[in-house]
């Protein structure tokens, strides 16, 4: 019965060691793979970042929120435009045009055109 007891007792030494070791090497490897998960989380999100995009819709919006095209386009829309400066109605004109751009240049994009 002793001799049963003993190697009971010795598995459990066995096991809590090799547990109290692979936490050890649990942790390690977490600290490790947390300081390169941000670093690679922000690269892989920089790498699917479609630039053409970026660059024509920041021009899209540039024209759209210009004055001319405020004065020469959006004050065309009745109650659009206060003195120089547009209303609520003319901001989301303003928007629908920015979203119809967006789409465009996206088709264009996806089709390779651009």
């Amino acid at each position: 019965m002793s001799e049963k007891n003993n190697k009971e007792s010795s598995n459990d030494k066995d096991k809590k060691e090799n547990r109290d070791d692979k936490d050890k090497k649990t942790k390690k490897s977490k600290s490790n793979k947390d300081k390169d998960d941000f670093v690679e989380m922000s690269m892989s999100l920089l790498r699917n970042i479609n630039f053409k995009l970026v660059f024509f819709i920041f021009l899209i919006g540039m024209i759209i929120f210009s004055d001319m095209f405020i004065n020469g386009v959006i004050n065309k829309f009745s109650n659009s435009v206060h003195g120089e400066c547009t209303t609520t109605k003319g901001t989301i004109i303003q928007l629908t045009f920015l979203v119809i751009g967006y789409v465009i240049v996206d088709l264009l994009n996806k089709s390779d055109i651009i």
